[in-house]
């Protein structure tokens, strides 16, 4: 049996309770001061390339931090910071990833991978919130509420698909207000050319 999750799920509790069960794990490290300190002791020599993105890096240890009774596998991943992207506080060019595992037969680039493939369904409501008005249902009806939930959804799905079918794949990862303002509520006017009708857009418009 297999586990993969995130890091609402670190603690030395569940993972010993998954190891007397014998299933093989993988979940998220909080990047806590001890985490990124430990992290900060690994040489040039020991990140690998990553199959994630390129210029992306993994390394993997073994280590125990204070409060555990044994040590356990890390690995992480690094990606460089874009150019013009805001630097961390602490001037850091890499963004981390991390993750503790009890699997050691696969590299650290196959757990990340496998890792990352795990589900995500708090995004997907944080979009819905954040993106799709969901934060607050506008109704003291029941079914109206929930007739206004299922078309949030909906828009939700019709959006995902538009990205997935229509969009380059530089969008595929664009939330739900930058689609509305680079895609939808875009100004223009409705004309005809001949027997067509033509959408014409501002010239500067960034297609």
């Amino acid at each position: 049996m297999f586990l993969r999750a995130d890091e609402g799920f670190w603690g030395q509790g569940f993972f010993a309770e998954l190891e007397r069960k014998q299933i093989t794990y993988a979940i998220g490290a909080p990047l806590i001061a001890s985490v990124r300190g430990r992290i900060s002791e690994l040489a040039e020599g020991d990140w690998q390339p990553a199959s994630y993105s390129e210029g992306s890096q993994v390394a993997s240890f073994r280590w125990r931090p204070k409060s555990w009774k044994q040590e356990r596998r890390f690995v992480v991943r690094r990606d460089p910071v874009a150019a013009g992207e805001q630097l961390s506080l602490e001037g850091r060019e890499w963004h981390y990833w991390a993750l503790v595992t009890n699997d050691q037969e696969r590299s650290a680039d196959e757990l990340e991978s496998w890792h990352r493939a795990k589900a995500s369904l708090e995004n997907r409501i944080k979009e819905a919130k954040l993106g799709l008005g969901l934060d607050n249902l506008p109704c003291q009806s029941f079914h109206a509420n929930w007739a206004y939930l299922l078309c949030t959804l909906l828009a939700y799905n019709l959006l995902a698909w538009l990205k997935l079918l229509a969009l380059p794949a530089s969008e595929r990862t664009s939330y739900a207000k930058r689609l509305r303002f680079r895609f939808i509520a875009v100004a223009g006017t409705v004309g005809r050319s001949g027997r067509r009708l033509v959408l014409r857009l501002s010239a500067g418009y960034p297609l």
